[in-house]
């Protein structure tokens, strides 16, 4: 990460030309500001789906693809989480005044 912000981090946002289009820097926007909530609460899902995988017997089955599609659950539920807890916590927040 050191080395690529030492290579290209002077470099400009990339124009609209350079092969990203509006919707995919809609995306980037929307993600980046949402990952601090994804970061807080993503660990919390993980270790519940963990939990559910041990606690049902999955585990028992040896199948990495009934472990691959919970990680997946995971990762698109904490997401919405996420997005969430950006709508309801972050920004109201914002608006307070200390």
């Amino acid at each position: 990460m050191a080395l690529g912000l030492f290579l290209w981090g002077n470099l400009a946002y990339p124009p609209l030309k350079a092969g990203l289009s509006k919707k995919a820097l809609k995306v980037i926007a929307w993600g980046s500001q949402r990952s601090y909530c994804a970061f807080l609460i993503h660990f919390s899902f993980i270790l519940l789906a963990n939990a559910i995988y041990i606690a049902t017997g999955l585990a028992a089955h040896e199948n990495g693809l009934i472990a691959l599609l919970l990680m997946l659950g995971v990762l698109m539920s904490s997401w919405c989480a996420a997005n969430y807890l950006y709508r309801w916590v972050e920004l109201p927040s914002m608006k307070l005044k200390i």
